[in-house]
C-alpha cells in the first residue's frame, strides 16, 4: 500500500538582480522569539508551539516503547525484529 506520492516540477526563469545598498539590518536570534528584526517584526518560535510539543511527546513515547521491545527480544547480542517491532519503527518514521 502506497502512503505518499510525491512530484517533482522543474522551473526555468531568469534570476532577478537586484542592486546592493548600504542599508544595514539588525536580526536579534531568542530563544522565546525565534527573530526579532530591527523594525520591531518578530518570528514566532515553531518549536514551542502546543502541536510540536505534543508530537514530541509521542515520539518520546514510541520510542520507549520500541527500546522494550528491543530488550524483551535479545537473543545474545544479537535483537531479533518481530512484526511488533517493525510496526513501531514505521509509526516513528511516520512521525519523524
Amino acid at each position: 500500500m502506497v502512503r505518499y506520492w510525491y512530484a517533482s516540477v522543474g522551473v526555468e526563469k531568469e534570476p532577478l538582480v537586484m542592486e546592493l545598498t548600504t542599508e544595514s539590518i539588525g536580526i536579534d536570534v531568542g530563544i522565546k522569539e525565534l527573530a526579532i528584526c530591527y523594525n520591531g517584526m518578530t518570528f514566532k518560535n515553531i518549536n514551542k508551539t502546543r502541536l510540536v510539543k505534543k508530537l514530541e511527546k509521542g515520539l518520546r513515547r514510541l520510542q520507549r516503547k520500541l527500546s522494550r521491545k528491543y530488550e524483551l527480544n535479545k537473543e545474545g547480542r544479537k535483537v531479533v525484529k518481530t512484526s511488533n517491532s517493525i510496526k513501531l519503527e514505521k509509526q516513528i518514521r511516520l512521525l519523524q
